[in-house]
């Protein structure tokens, strides 16, 4: 069975999985809220679908990813927020001493429990390719990635 899921709980369970999967201690809000928007960007998520080589694709990515994401940022923002609030509410999330995000001990069971159930097709497709945005997003600073996608608030 296909369960469907609102936006704010697809997006709650992006964030909580980049939180969880990201090797960088740069988990604070703008840079969740991007990489969000990154991931709901149907046409970046295709080409990084369809990429054997991600590194020979990463240029292209880029390249269509600064021409949409700030129009993507932008309505993304408001349903990051309130994910983030159910998140933090929920025990999922909590903030760190540098107002980083940092998983929980209910969050590392939420997080793994994800994949014994169906969350729909869509979201499982965002998660699938959550690994490949923060491999490319990963050599960049927020403040550089914002620079990069043209991101302007």
């Amino acid at each position: 069975m296909d369960y469907r899921l609102n936006n704010e709980s697809i997006v709650a369970c992006v964030i909580s999985q980049i939180i969880y999967r990201s090797l960088s201690s740069q988990n604070d809000i703008a840079r969740i809220a991007l990489l969000t928007s990154l991931l709901f960007n149907d046409h970046s998520i295709g080409l990084l679908h369809n990429s054997e080589n991600l590194k020979a694709k990463t240029d292209q990515i880029e390249s269509y990813i600064s021409f949409t994401s700030s129009f993507v940022y932008k309505e993304m923002l408001p349903i990051v927020i309130n994910s983030v609030v159910l998140l933090l509410q929920g025990g999922i999330l909590q903030k760190s001493n540098d107002e980083n995000l940092i998983i929980t001990e209910k969050g590392l069971v939420f997080c793994t429990g994800m994949y014994e159930i169906s969350l729909g097709s869509r979201c499982s497709e965002i998660l699938y390719q959550i690994d490949k945005v923060l491999d490319v997003c990963s050599k960049y600073s927020t403040v550089e990635l914002y620079d990069k996608f043209k991101i302007i608030i």
